[in-house]
Formats: C-alpha cells, sequence, structure tokens
C-alpha cells in the first residue's frame, strides 16, 4: 500500500527510494518518495479506517498495513514535506 501510495503521488514521476537497516534488534524499511506530500491537515489522519484523499479506493489501505505491522510487534510513522515527498519507516523485530 506504502509503495502504490507513493506511485500515486509521483503522477509525472519521480524516485521511490527503499531501504533497510538494522537498527539494534530490529529492521528499519523506509519508503521515501518524492511525490507531492502529505497536507499536514490529514497526516495525523492517514491510518485511520475510511479515511482517503482519493476518489477512488476504500480508504482502508493504510490503516490495515499499520494493524499488520503493530500485530508482528512493530511500528509505523510518516514524515512529509508538502512538495517534497513523504517517507514511511517500518520498524519490525529482526529474524535471527
Amino acid at each position: 500500500n506504502v509503495v502504490l501510495n507513493a506511485m500515486d503521488a509521483m503522477p509525472r514521476g519521480g524516485s521511490l527510494t527503499i531501504r533497510r537497516r538494522y537498527v539494534g534488534n530490529q529492521v528499519e524499511l523506509t519508503f521515501a518518495d518524492t511525490g507531492s506530500g502529505i497536507d499536514p491537515g490529514n497526516l495525523t489522519r492517514i491510518f485511520q479506517p475510511f479515511f482517503r484523499t482519493k476518489p477512488t479506493g476504500t480508504g482502508l489501505g493504510m490503516g490495515i498495513s499499520r494493524t499488520i505491522v503493530e500485530s508482528f510487534g512493530g511500528t509505523i510513522a510518516v514524515v512529509c514535506s508538502p512538495g517534497q515527498g513523504t517517507t514511511f519507516t517500518v520498524r519490525l523485530s529482526a529474524m535471527k
């Protein structure tokens, strides 16, 4: 869902950088796009069920994504700069 939303945010092209690194006993995945960013007024609502900014879709994708990540004991966070892009960070326990 994060990747699809990033693609939607860059209709004229751009880049999506996906990185993985280990932080202690966790693996951290970052998804950084160069899209339009998320309106600051919407930032706190993006994980709420049925919240959407597009005319299509159910508004469930990001909420379901967070539920899945949290069910594995992880976290998902977002930071953005409107007009400059958005970065999602997912942290999960690393498998040994």
